[in-house]
């Protein structure tokens, strides 16, 4: 008779349980924002305003955004959309910049766009428009914009030997190891060489960060990883959980591949976009300093341990760019206490150096929600034209992508 009773309520109870799990999720995780958004802790926790705040610099939050990768049509494009939706949003949080770049002045027609000749210096503006928006916002500290570079014939010396092993190695089945040969879009070489290019400018623009920190006794708790090729076209703020009101419903299986008690997450979130996600988006990661160390400096010390991984999981896909940062780089992220959130409508296209914006980018068929004003091409075309102050020109399919392209040179 007991035991039949103890059967009986036995759901009650597993209701109950959770019941008390999810009270328990929505108020830690009321707190946990209010620890991680300096808005709340810096100002309003010392009954301070924003404009009263920023002349005490030295007790902010420090924060830092790295750019890393190829300035394509940097100063017509790229750059207003980071001064309207990265720069200005996030100088309230005294953030500092660290920029890696590759110094190119062609690029070849491929995977990447029509190519044509470009000017990588024109990154180093960045910095005249960091100092300019601190001034306008009366700031007595202008943030600090530091930048490292690498030429072709520099890299190649560095990494020869290990893109010839990865370009020659072959597994028990004669097929190539490192090499995603089944993601059908890759071209070989050329895609997996710039796989390796990627990996080292990331990694480059975070060891620059970290070095100036080191020599200035600084501590940057939250860092964004971010593309200095895309146009931004919504807002971001780094310290923007990622979710609707901040707060984050558990969703799907990945949630819970780490289980917390009660599903805590004791180190907070980590944002990544929501959209072209081909697993996983590889394009952006923000959040504490510990998480998006891992994400920008494990990539090449893991690839060996990743490649034997993978082919028990999704054979022929190697060092896939997206399925790594999915098998690879998330779950470590994950086992440290740390939320995995893609934003429910972070938003940006690829911008290539003939001066063209690949506005497909942000459209997911099977998740509506994602960047959701960004469905309707005239909608798109609108905020678009807003950040550049001019007209874009025409609309075409490219042949090299099979993506939707908005063409705006500069007439």
């Amino acid at each position: 008779m007991n035991k039949k009773v103890s059967l009986y309520f036995l759901p009650v109870l597993v209701v109950i349980y959770f019941v008390v799990c999810f009270r328990y999720i929505v108020s830690t995780t009321t707190m946990e924002d209010d620890l991680q958004n300096p808005v709340n802790v810096s100002y309003a926790a010392k009954g301070l305003t924003l404009n009263s705040t920023i002349s005490s610099v030295p007790e902010m939050r420090r924060c830092a955004v790295c750019l890393w990768g190829l300035p394509r049509a940097f100063e017509s494009i790229v750059l207003p959309s980071l001064v309207k939706n990265m720069i200005v949003p996030n100088a309230k949080h005294q953030c500092d910049y660290f920029v890696h770049f590759y110094e190119k002045d062609h690029e070849e027609a491929g995977r990447s766009g029509a190519g044509g000749t470009m000017n990588a210096t024109e990154i180093y503006l960045l910095r005249d428009k960091v100092e300019e928006v601190a001034r306008n916002l009366s700031m007595p500290v202008l943030p600090v914009v530091k930048f490292t570079s690498t030429t072709e014939e520099n890299f190649w010396t560095k990494y020869h030997d290990l893109i010839e092993k990865l370009r020659n190695t072959k597994d028990e089945n004669g097929n190539l190891l490192y090499y995603p040969f089944n993601q059908k879009s890759y071209e070989f070489p050329k895609t997996m060489d710039n796989i390796v290019k990627m990996w080292h400018t990331i990694q480059s623009s975070w060891n620059l960060m970290d070095s100036f920190a080191n020599e200035n006794n600084i501590r940057y708790e939250q860092v964004a990883m971010i593309r200095s090729d895309v146009m931004y076209v919504t807002s971001v703020d780094i310290y923007d959980g990622g979710c609707k009101d901040n707060r984050c419903p558990i969703k799907n299986y990945y949630d819970l591949i780490v289980i917390y008690p009660l599903f805590q997450y004791p180190n907070g979130k980590v944002v990544i976009p929501g959209f072209s996600k081909w697993k996983r988006n590889d394009r952006m990661i923000y959040g504490p300093y510990d998480a998006v160390k891992i994400w920008s400096t494990t990539r090449f010390e893991s690839l060996d341990e990743h490649v034997q991984f993978i082919k028990g999981v999704r054979y022929g896909f190697g060092m896939h760019s997206e399925t790594f940062v999915e098998y690879n780089l998330l779950p470590k992220i994950s086992s440290k206490g740390y939320r995995i959130v893609e934003h429910s409508h972070l938003c940006f296209f690829r911008v290539r150096v003939d001066e063209s914006v690949w506005w497909d980018d942000c459209a997911v068929k099977a998740l509506k929600t994602v960047a959701a004003p960004f469905q309707s091409q005239t909608r798109k075309r609108k905020i678009i034209e807003n950040i550049l102050d001019r007209p874009c020109h025409g609309i075409f399919v490219s042949p090299l992508s099979n993506l939707t392209v908005l063409n705006c040179t500069i007439a």
